[in-house]
């Protein structure tokens, strides 16, 4: 086995089991707010792309019953709510 290889294997198993666990909970952490904000933080309204002129579905989604969506799904709300009321879930 080489030195370097030995090494590594020794600052592994060496590690603390609480920054391990600080390690996962942060990676963790990072991730469920990744996933959250980016796809909010997009252009455009996703709502938009349901009523596109050139497909058969044109015309069925009025702005009313877009609002009533956008209200139903959280979506009129500031991120922060959004986020708030995400991690209650």
């Amino acid at each position: 086995m080489p030195p370097c290889s030995h090494f590594y294997y020794r600052s592994i198993k060496e590690t603390n089991h609480e920054e391990k666990t600080a390690m996962l909970l942060l990676t963790f952490l990072v991730i469920y707010i990744f996933t959250f904000f980016v796809p909010r933080m997009m252009p455009g309204d996703p709502f938009s792309y349901l009523d596109y002129a050139d497909t058969d579905t044109s015309g069925l989604m009025s702005e009313q019953h877009k609002a009533v969506m956008r209200e139903y799904y959280g979506m009129n709300k500031p991120l922060v709510t959004q986020f708030a009321e995400n991690c209650e879930k």
